[in-house]
């Protein structure tokens, strides 16, 4: 059986109408296809999984597509040790926890002794944690915790200002294998205007 496989990067790869088109041709050809959700933004790859469960189940697509994470390809992989200074370790069962719903997953938000929202965990199904957000005083994002379907921390993205500075791939012994730094570098650009006379 001849085999292809899409490497998508973002979560905007599978909404395009090409993917799918491309994907049913193979399928239709006999092809094995794998699916590697490659995202450094590893909060994407668990809505990028349910989008694709929802896409799966709408185009009766059962047999012939793996879906595989960067977290499953790098499980087995040696690593080294996090250090303290790699990520924030919250004690949650200190805080006071409020539960609630967003859809139909359950969202547990854990709050401090002045009211802060110091961290919330979005579960999905079969209560398994999709991932733990943790903020700071000011109610900004400072990391977020993401665990695979055996409810398993595989990433750690490291927030300043709201935006993912920083993604921790670990392996399945919770050794950090890859560091992901995402550096933005400004553009400028300058327009002459002609003056007219």
């Amino acid at each position: 059986m001849r085999r292809a496989i899409f490497l998508v990067t973002t979560i905007q790869g599978i909404r395009k109408p090409t993917f799918l088109q491309q994907l049913l041709t193979l399928l239709n050809d006999h092809y094995e296809v794998a699916i590697l959700f490659a995202m450094t933004n590893f909060d994407e790859v668990w809505q990028a999984q349910r989008e694709f469960e929802m896409i799966r189940n709408r185009e009766h697509l059962q047999q012939g597509v793996n879906v595989i994470t960067l977290g499953d390809v790098y499980a087995d992989r040696s690593g080294v040790r996090l250090t303290d200074t790699d990520y924030l370790k919250v004690e949650l069962t200190a805080l006071t926890p409020y539960e609630s719903h967003a859809g139909h997953d359950k969202v547990v938000r854990y709050v401090d002794h002045d009211g802060n929202i110091v961290a919330e965990t979005l579960y999905g199904k079969n209560q398994v944690r999709l991932h733990t957000i943790l903020f700071d005083k000011n109610s900004r994002i400072i990391q977020i915790n993401n665990y695979n379907q055996q409810d398993h921390l595989y990433g750690i993205e490291r927030c300043s200002d709201d935006l993912v500075t920083e993604s921790l791939l670990l392996n399945a012994n919770s050794e950090l294998v890859f560091r992901f730094s995402n550096y933005v570098i400004e553009q400028k650009i300058h327009y002459a205007l002609p003056k007219h006379h």
